[in-house]
């Protein structure tokens, strides 16, 4: 999260995005608040299909960052189903997907040797590491 709200990276892209996503994979949820992110708008529309051709129209040739936060579904089909309206982005724009479950990125084709997919599984911080990042961002001191 801190990354995403670095400068660097908001002066970097044009549109941005973050969505947590839970144990609830809803397309029409997903699709709602990334319109929301990258438009600033609160609208309703009668269905997903309409949503998601708004979503392409923002997106279309924009740099764009897509962050979907703590993705639990293991569905490729709800997956194929979310992206379509990404595929009109510039290039160099970017989806950023943490989950805790390898089956699904198995099944999108993520892979360790894969050069242009990344697969970066985190460890748990220590105990010290955990301390001084509660530390910094509850009480503003870092000792």
């Amino acid at each position: 999260r801190l990354l995403y709200d670095e400068k660097k990276v908001k002066d970097h892209f044009e549109l941005r995005a973050w969505v947590c996503v839970s144990d609830e994979f809803s397309i029409l949820n997903i699709s709602r608040v990334i319109y929301q992110s990258v438009t600033g708008e609160n609208k309703e529309f009668a269905g997903l299909n309409l949503l998601q051709e708004a979503i392409k129209e923002k997106l279309q040739n924009k740099l764009f960052l897509i962050v979907l936060d703590d993705v639990w579904s293991e569905s490729y089909g709800d997956w194929e189903k979310l992206v379509v309206p990404f595929l009109v982005g510039a290039s160099g724009s970017r989806i950023i997907m943490t989950t805790r479950k390898e089956q699904l990125l198995k099944q999108l084709g993520f892979s360790h040797q894969d050069s242009f997919h990344s697969l970066d599984p985190l460890q748990r911080l220590s105990q010290d590491d955990s301390l001084s990042l509660f530390a910094q961002h509850a009480l503003g001191v870092d000792n």
